[in-house]
């Protein structure tokens, strides 16, 4: 997936890269939120945009999925798990998306 979200109290900072390759970044901060960005401009990559999209979300994680779906739909990327499985079998045994929880540090 093209996006990554940190929590913080009620609020979530919600990051969206359109080029995924290439990047660094991690959230610190125990009062306050930071979040830090490096893009590596690649000589392989250099006719590929380059853009992102930050938002500050309710830190619920049916926001921050819906959030990433309506992109998905929006882009007319948008394909259900049923539909992929239709191609390849397997991936039944994804159903549920994975959620990593865990403490800022």
């Amino acid at each position: 997936m093209q996006f990554l979200t940190a929590g913080f109290g009620k609020s979530a900072i919600y990051y969206q890269i359109n080029n995924i390759f290439d990047n660094s970044f991690w959230f610190t901060g125990k009062q306050n939120l930071s979040l830090h960005f490096k893009h590596t401009f690649n000589i392989l990559n250099e006719d590929k945009p380059f853009g992102f999209t930050i938002k500050i979300l309710e830190n619920n994680p049916a926001v921050i999925a819906n959030t990433y779906r309506q992109h998905k739909i929006d882009q007319g990327e948008f394909v259900t798990l049923a539909e992929k499985a239709k191609i390849v079998p397997e991936v039944t045994k994804l159903y549920g998306a994975p959620f990593i929880y865990g403490e800022m540090n």
